[in-house]
C-alpha cells in the first residue's frame, strides 16, 4: 500500500465539440479498459413544486381582476325604515405572462452506430431534468428574494414585495397592513410573534382578518434548532421550569426543511399551498415537448437532434391569505 498520496485536481476532459455529441466524445468517455461507465445524474429531489399552483392555460398572457368582500355590518333597520345597499368593490389585479423556453441536443450518427452502453440514448430523459431543474431554480428564487433584499423576480398584486410592510389596501380608507415579521432568531418568541400577528392581521377593507399558521418554511441550516424548540417541554435557557408553548402549538411534521432555501428566512404558511387561497402559480401554456429527427437541428441527416420546448410561467396575485415571512437570524 502506498501512503504517499497528495491530493491534487484534476481537470474534467473536455468533448472535442461545443454542441454536439461527437464519435471523438464517446470514445474519449469510454475507456475499453474498463467494464463499468457511470452517469452521474442521479435522482435530484425537486422541492418546490409543493408550493406552487399550477393552471393550464391557452395564451401567453392575460390579466386577472379580483372583487372584494361586502365589507362593515349589518345595521339595525326597522321595515318602514330607508333600507342601506352594499355593493363589491374592486381588488387589486394582477397581468400574468408565460416565456418559452428551449434547448436542444445533436448527435453525430456514427457515435449511436457504436453506442453499446447506452450513451447517446439517455438524451431524452437528460433534457427533461433541465426542464425540471428549471422549474426548481425559478421557484427558488421566488423565495430567495421574497423579502426585496436583492430586488426581486415578482411582485404580488398589490405592487410590493412578496414579503414587505406597509402594504397598501384595495379601500384607501383601510390601513396598510403587513406580512414581515421582525428579524429575529427561531425561538418561542418570534414564533409567538408570528402567530399573533397572523391573528391580527386586516382584509382590504380594514375589518379584522385572522388568520392562522398551518405550515412552516426553514432552510436547513435551522432544521436542527426548530427540532430542538418544538421537542423541548420547557422554555430552553429557562431556569424556572416554564412551558414552552411553541412546543404545544407548532409540530416538526408542519415544518418543511426546503434544501433550495440559501437565505436566513423563515416562511409561514397560512394555507395549505393547493388551495386557491395560495395565488403563487405557474401558468403553463405548452408542458415540455420533445421533438426528435434526424437533420432536425443542423439539416445535416446524419446528426440526430432533439428539442425541448415549453412555455410557462411564474406568477404572483395576493399574499393575504396565504404567506408570512421574513429574516431570521442565523445559527449556523
Amino acid at each position: 500500500m502506498n501512503w504517499t498520496f497528495t491530493a491534487a485536481g484534476k481537470a474534467a476532459p473536455q468533448n472535442s465539440s461545443s454542441h454536439l455529441t461527437t464519435e471523438e466524445a464517446f470514445r474519449a468517455a469510454l475507456d475499453r479498459g474498463f467494464d463499468k461507465v457511470i452517469e452521474r445524474m442521479g435522482d435530484q429531489p425537486w422541492e418546490g413544486e409543493q408550493f406552487v399552483r399550477f393552471q393550464k392555460v391557452d395564451r401567453d398572457s392575460g390579466k386577472v381582476t379580483s372583487f372584494r368582500g361586502l365589507t362593515g355590518t349589518v345595521p339595525l333597520s326597522r321595515d318602514g325604515d330607508e333600507m342601506q345597499f352594499v355593493s363589491k368593490g374592486l381588488g387589486f389585479g394582477y397581468n400574468w405572462n408565460t416565456y418559452t423556453r428551449r434547448v436542444a441536443a445533436g448527435i453525430e450518427r456514427k457515435a449511436m452506430e457504436i453506442d453499446d452502453i447506452g450513451y447517446t440514448k439517455g438524451m431524452q430523459k437528460g433534457l427533461l431534468e433541465m426542464h425540471k431543474r428549471s422549474v426548481e431554480y425559478v421557484i427558488a428564487d421566488y423565495f430567495n428574494r421574497a423579502t426585496g433584499q436583492s430586488g426581486s423576480q415578482l411582485l404580488a398584486a398589490d405592487g410590493m414585495f412578496p414579503i414587505d410592510n406597509a402594504r397598501p389596501n384595495p379601500n384607501p380608507d383601510a390601513p396598510t397592513w403587513s406580512n414581515l415579521e421582525a428579524t429575529a432568531a427561531i425561538s418561542e418568541d418570534s414564533l409567538f410573534a408570528a402567530s399573533l400577528n397572523a391573528s391580527q392581521q386586516i382584509d382590504e377593507d380594514g375589518n379584522l382578518f385572522p388568520q392562522t399558521i398551518k405550515k412552516v418554511v426553514i432552510r436547513p441550516g435551522e432544521r436542527g434548532t426548530m427540532w430542538t424548540l418544538l421537542n423541548s417541554k420547557g422554555v430552553l435557557g429557562s431556569n424556572y421550569n416554564n412551558a414552552n408553548w411553541a412546543a404545544g402549538f407548532f409540530d416538526m411534521k408542519n415544518v418543511i426543511v426546503y434544501d433550495y432555501l440559501t437565505t436566513d428566512s423563515i416562511f409561514y404558511w397560512l394555507c395549505d399551498p393547493k388551495d386557491e387561497d395560495n395565488e403563487l402559480m405557474i401558468f403553463k401554456r405548452k408542458e415540455p415537448e420533445i421533438k426528435t429527427g434526424w437533420g432536425l437541428l443542423a439539416s445535416n441527416p446524419d446528426v440526430l437532434g432533439m428539442r425541448l420546448r415549453a412555455d410557462w410561467g411564474l406568477n404572483l396575485g395576493d399574499v393575504r391569505r396565504s404567506i408570512r415571512g421574513g429574516l431570521v437570524t442565523p445559527t449556523t
